[in-house]
C-alpha cells in the first residue's frame, strides 16, 4: 500500500510540475501584451460658421480648403458649382460655374476636385480615365490622362478635404470643425 500512495504521490508531483512548466512557457511577459500601439488622435483646433446661400446643397460631398485664398471651396451639387467661401469674412466670395456639355464641359457627374492654386482647379468626372484643369471662370484649361505621366501635374491622386474632419450642415449655416492629427 506504501508504493502505492508513493506512485500517485510521484504521479501527482509530475503532473503538477509539468503544468507549472507549461504555465510559464506558455505565458509571455504580461507587460508586452497591456503595451497599447501609440494611437492617434483627433484635437479640436478650431470651428467656424459660415452663413450659405438658399442654393447651397445641405450636405456637400466635395469639401477642399485653400490655403493660398484662404478659402473654403465647396461644390454645389444643385447648381452644378464651385462655390468658395472667405473663412475670415465668413461670406461668399465667387461661385464657379461649372458646364455639362460644350467645350468646356465637364459632364454631368463629378468625383470631386482639388484646388491646386486659385486658376488651377482639377476636376474628376465619373468613370473617365481623365481630369480637367480649369480655371477662376470655370474654363478648361487642360485635360490630363491618368495614364499619361507628361500631362499629369504632380500626382493623378485626389487630396480632397485634408484637415477638415467633420462638417455640419444647420439651416442657413455651414460649421466646420478643423482637428489636427496627434501622435503621441
Amino acid at each position: 500500500m506504501n508504493s502505492f500512495i508513493l506512485l500517485i504521490y510521484i504521479m501527482t508531483r509530475n503532473f503538477l510540475l509539468i503544468l507549472l512548466l507549461l504555465c510559464f512557457l506558455t505565458c509571455t511577459d504580461a507587460t508586452e501584451h497591456n503595451k497599447k500601439p501609440k494611437e492617434n488622435k483627433l484635437t479640436l483646433l478650431d470651428s467656424i460658421s459660415i452663413p450659405i446661400s438658399q442654393t447651397t446643397m445641405p450636405h456637400p460631398k466635395f469639401v477642399n480648403f485653400s490655403k493660398a485664398v484662404n478659402g473654403l471651396y465647396i461644390f454645389n451639387e444643385a447648381n452644378f458649382e464651385i462655390q468658395l467661401y472667405d473663412i475670415k469674412k465668413v461670406h461668399l466670395l465667387d461661385e464657379i460655374s461649372l458646364e455639362t456639355e460644350g467645350p468646356n464641359g465637364v459632364g454631368v457627374k463629378i468625383n470631386g476636385f482639388y484646388v491646386h492654386e486659385k486658376d488651377s482647379i482639377w476636376i474628376y468626372p465619373n468613370l473617365k480615365n481623365y481630369f480637367f484643369t480649369i480655371d477662376s471662370e470655370g474654363s478648361i484649361k487642360h485635360t490630363h490622362s491618368y495614364f499619361d505621366e507628361s500631362t499629369t501635374p504632380i500626382s493623378a491622386s485626389i487630396k480632397l478635404g485634408q484637415n477638415l474632419k467633420k462638417i455640419k450642415m444647420v439651416t442657413g449655416t455651414l460649421t466646420i470643425w478643423f482637428t489636427a492629427t496627434l501622435r503621441l
